[in-house]
């Protein structure tokens, strides 16, 4: 099925969008959609060389160079707290922010004794939406989305 286009008329220029797990599944349909309507998409995702290649074919397909990486590992609390600096080190304002990232299937524990999936499911986008809360609440009429699935 090709990308759909979005809607007639809608346009996000000037608006921040920043995307967890935007490298692969349903992240890596919603970036490119919202890059063509004109956002500044960020992607936070763990892998670098998994997630270079993604930014380029967005850029290269919407024509929208304002698509950037910020590494993340949900798992890494200290990794959420670096990424969420990262962020708002730029001054630009944050719109939306699509805690889209998930894992399921994996067992373990995290260095810090969480569960695995948990961790990166639930305490990661929870840490992350509390550190960029005060820059969404200053863009309003901002917005957090939580993406789930039946996993």
């Amino acid at each position: 099925m090709p990308p759909m286009s979005p809607p007639v008329g809608l346009r996000l220029d000037g608006r921040r969008y920043i995307v967890t797990g935007a490298n692969t599944g349903i992240g890596k349909v919603t970036a490119p959609e919202l890059a063509r309507a004109g956002a500044q998409v960020d992607l936070a995702c763990r892998s670098a060389a998994k997630t270079a290649p993604v930014v380029d074919e967005i850029k290269r397909v919407t024509g929208n160079d304002a698509v950037r990486f910020y590494p993340i590992d949900l798992t890494d609390l200290g990794s959420v707290r670096a990424c969420a600096d990262a962020l708002l080190a730029e001054p630009t304002p944050i719109h939306t922010l699509i805690n889209n990232a998930g894992m399921a299937g994996l067992r373990g524990q995290t260095a810090a004794g969480f569960e695995l999936a948990f961790a990166a499911n639930h305490l990661g986008h929870y840490l992350l939406t509390r550190l960029l809360l005060p820059r969404l609440t200053a863009a309003a009429p901002a917005r957090v989305v939580n993406v789930s699935s039946r996993s």
